[in-house]
């Protein structure tokens, strides 16, 4: 029996999504807290990888007019925010 949480699924598979993301040079730099952006761990092209990976993985929709690039400083905070935009089980 596994003691992970939703959270924890949910953090590995955002985390698998940034490693397939950036290059591979790079992945073993990423940690839950590295500043992805700001140390050139997501570029142009790995950030929009990034964005269609999350779409398609989790069925949802982002908007670039209300995207905030705070909700990507790291993989803790990309994690919070598609928890909350994660439609609500009814």
């Amino acid at each position: 029996m596994s003691n992970r949480t939703p959270t924890d699924v949910l953090f590995q598979q955002v985390l698998d999504l940034i490693l397939d993301a950036v290059p591979e040079h790079d992945r073993e730099r990423i940690t839950p807290t590295v500043a992805l952006l700001e140390n050139g761990l997501l570029d142009s092209f790995a950030f929009i990888r990034l964005i269609g990976a999350l779409e398609e993985h989790f069925s949802i929709e982002i908007d670039p007019m209300n995207l905030d690039i705070q909700h990507f400083r790291n993989v803790a905070s990309i994690v919070q925010w598609v928890e909350k935009s994660l439609p609500i089980p009814s």
